[in-house]
């Protein structure tokens, strides 16, 4: 291809077959990464789905990527080799990018996942605080639980759980594996403890006042 990074004018029909046919490839092997991650890969993407790129670049082409079912990125990906693709950097030409952004390739999986499977990881990790609960004899139903989306932030989702005798706990739970045995920490009433503390601490507050 005789194209540069940010040329202006249509590619011809050679090219742009040339082109169409890596930035396929090219969002198929980016998507296989993000499943190997952990994304849900059912409506990940559509290859067949390219749009012209926005900023009116021949060498690119857009795609919807959901890495989530609730959550869509476009990623103008270039229509070249996969391995210079993979080499740049978000200063390079070829980087890909991811609503505007330019970023090196790894770093751009590594964010795509931690936004799909933070909701994964937050509702999870709220079932296993829940189910462990109820073996102790604390039942949440799911009126009890809300999500407390000013208190939201840092790698946390934040929760209040409401009691029968009309107590309130508020829990930040974590966007990564957390449960028995692990050390990543959860919040409750802001203070932060291993899931088994949690547990204790989350009966401890929900205990009535004598």
């Amino acid at each position: 291809m005789t194209h540069t990074p940010g040329s202006a004018g249509a590619a011809e029909d050679g090219d742009k077959a040339v082109i169409d046919a890596f930035a396929r490839a090219n969002i198929v092997a980016f998507a296989a990464e993000l499943a190997e991650r952990g994304c849900p890969a059912e409506g990940l993407i559509d290859p067949d789905a390219a749009e012209e790129d926005d900023e009116e670049r021949a060498e690119y082409r857009l795609f919807a990527v959901h890495p989530h079912p609730d959550l869509e990125r476009w990623i103008a990906m270039p229509g070249v080799e996969l391995a210079v693709v993979r080499a740049a950097g978000p200063d390079d030409p070829w980087a890909v990018e991811c609503d505007t952004d330019r970023y090196a390739w790894p770093d751009l999986i590594a964010e795509l996942t931690d936004q799909a499977l933070g909701p994964i990881a937050f509702g999870r990790n709220l079932a296993l605080v829940r189910d462990e609960l109820a073996r102790r004899g604390l039942v949440f139903r799911d009126e009890d639980v809300s999500t407390d989306v000013d208190a939201c932030g840092g790698g946390y989702e934040a929760f209040t759980l409401r009691t029968s005798n009309s107590a309130v706990i508020r829990l930040g739970v974590p966007n990564r594996e957390s449960g028995p045995g692990s050390r990543i920490e959860m919040f409750v009433n802001g203070h932060g403890y291993v899931f088994e503390r949690a547990i204790e601490s989350i009966l401890q507050a929900a205990a009535p006042v004598p």
